[in-house]
Formats: structure tokens, C-alpha cells, sequence
């Protein structure tokens, strides 16, 4: 995971799918009240001491040691949101 605010790489350990916001609907034809979560990758980074959620930086599962130092700026930015979000 790298994070442009403090330009460093930092490697977390994939949690799975973690609930980030509970969803509620109501139903006022059958009366039922449906509550749901919203689910978001969970990645604990022990450097930081804390878990670092899918949409709140850019990550990707590294499956060996030179994935790790392969990743660059480039790869980076050259990801569709972070495209897109530059041109907003």
C-alpha cells in the first residue's frame, strides 16, 4: 500500500472483507426493517499500527518479494480511479 500524503510504501497484512458502514432499508409494504453492512478490504499495517481500509489508499496483493519492489509512481498513477480523480 503506498499513500501519496506521506510518499512512502508501507506492507499490511490482508484481513479479508471487513463491514465498514451498517445499511438499513424498510420495507412499508411488508413492515420488514432489513439491515445490511457495506464491506471494504481491511489491510492491518503494523508500522502505522492501524488498519488502512481498501478505499482510503492503493493497494494490491504482493505474492513475493520482488513484487514488492516492483511496484512504482507509475503503477500508481496509471490506475483508472487515481486517473479519474486526478481529473476531477
Amino acid at each position: 500500500m503506498r499513500r501519496r500524503v506521506w510518499e512512502k510504501t508501507y506492507l499490511g497484512i490482508y484481513l479479508g472483507e471487513l463491514p465498514i458502514q451498517i445499511l438499513s432499508s424498510y420495507n412499508p409494504d411488508t413492515g420488514i426493517l432489513t439491515n445490511s453492512t457495506m464491506q471494504n478490504p481491511g489491510i492491518f499495517v503494523p508500522e502505522l499500527r492501524k488498519i488502512v481500509y481498501g478505499c482510503g489508499s492503493w493497494w494490491r496483493e504482493i505474492k513475493s518479494v520482488d513484487e514488492l519492489k516492483a511496484i512504482t509512481d507509475e503503477d500508481i498513477e496509471n490506475t483508472w480511479y487515481v486517473q479519474l480523480l486526478q481529473n476531477m
